[in-house]
């Protein structure tokens, strides 16, 4: 852009929106890995395209930074999510240094990329090995031999995946000196409060405030520093019973998922993968870790928005279906080991078929 239009900001704008373009199209591929529905894959991508919390970040040039993080990640999940379909130990391997190295890019685009290994570890878990909880901590539970396999291929994919996404973090953090950046009391006073109470409440607050961007996006805002968001300085505040809520709402959701037990329904198993896809990519952006420099910001949804626009095209999908539990659709990789199966199953029979010829040849 700097070279093409020098300080004009009409091309970076059309750049921000080619790119987002770029972005809600392989938002309709990593669909296809979660859910093997066209209509839920297309409606996710167009849903991510049109989405209004996804403004500040499309039309600020600054917010190029949300759109390459999103593009990287985008396409290292899809990497990994190819590569496990693989039996060659040597392709995986291949297929998972892409994906460490699409983590670096969306890592170095913006900090919320390097939770991508992190990301694809829950996806394979819950949607690719088919995995449970118990299964995971006490292979007692793991009974046949096909599954015995999938736990330990997961189990080798996890430790790469553990390895690999430390070391990245660990660079990151050392790149940075070892240190985390000085914010102004103005730019994050939820954040940067001194009383733990209020610091708690406030945050807490905050979380029911992007949820609502992405439920309800009607009040969106540029700037939330400053007073623009009273501070919760005690338990007696009104918006306080809205906190309790949205943590029952919370639970309710992990137990929905029934990701503890090993009889998990396949909708019960993309719920959770939607959840981890929101909940996980917006660690870094939570005040949790560390304060960041500013109170709210919706910019800092455009990768989680990822994950509520793919469960709302699955919800809708399963609703012109007449149901969520009726006919499971079958999911990407169940695509590719069908396709595997009808391959194997007409070679075997073209084999028959020339051996059945060269014997009543031989006999004539």
């Amino acid at each position: 852009n700097l070279i093409t239009s020098r300080l004009g900001s009409y091309g970076y704008h059309v750049v921000n929106v080619l790119l987002h373009s770029i972005v809600s199209m392989l938002v309709v591929f990593v669909m296809s890995w979660i859910d093997g529905s066209d209509i839920a894959a297309v409606f996710a991508g167009l849903l991510y395209a049109c989405h209004p919390v996804h403004t500040e970040a499309v039309s600020n040039i600054s917010g190029r930074a949300e759109i390459l993080g999103a593009l990287f990640f985008c396409i290292g999940f899809l990497f990994y999510a190819r590569g496990t379909q693989s039996k060659s130990f040597f392709v995986r391997l291949i297929f998972i240094f892409l994906m460490f190295f699409n983590t670096l890019l969306s890592m170095l685009s913006k900090e919320p990329g390097v939770v991508l290994p992190v990301v694809c570890a829950a996806w394979d878990f819950s949607m690719n090995s088919r995995l449970s909880i118990p299964a995971l901590i006490w292979n007692r539970w793991i009974k046949t031999q096909e599954t015995r396999e999938k736990f330990r291929t997961y189990l080798f994919s996890l430790a790469i995946l553990c390895m690999g996404n430390t070391a990245i973090a660990a660079w990151r953090f050392w790149w940075a000196g070892g240190t985390v950046p000085a914010f102004v009391y103005d730019q994050n006073p939820a954040g940067l409060h001194g009383d733990p109470l209020t610091r708690r409440l406030t945050v807490s607050w905050l979380y029911c405030l992007y949820l609502r961007s992405l439920v309800f996006p009607y009040t969106l805002c540029v700037d939330w520093s400053g007073d623009s968001i009273p501070l919760l300085k005690s338990w007696k505040d009104e918006r306080v019973p809205l906190i309790v809520l949205f943590y029952c709402g919370l639970l309710f959701f992990l137990y929905a998922t029934r990701s503890w037990s090993i009889n998990q329904k396949l909708y019960q198993r993309q719920l959770f993968t939607f959840g981890m896809f929101i909940i996980i990519t917006f660690l870094l952006s939570a005040n949790i870790f560390v304060p960041l420099g500013l109170m709210l910001g919706e910019r800092v949804m455009y990768l989680p928005s990822l994950g509520y626009c793919m469960f709302l095209a699955w919800f809708f999908a399963r609703w012109l279906r007449g149901g969520y539990d009726i006919d499971p659709l079958p999911t990407q990789s169940e695509k590719e080991e069908r396709r595997k199966k009808l391959e194997s199953k007409s070679s075997s029979s073209e084999s028959s078929s020339s051996s059945e010829s060269s014997s009543s040849e031989s006999s004539s």
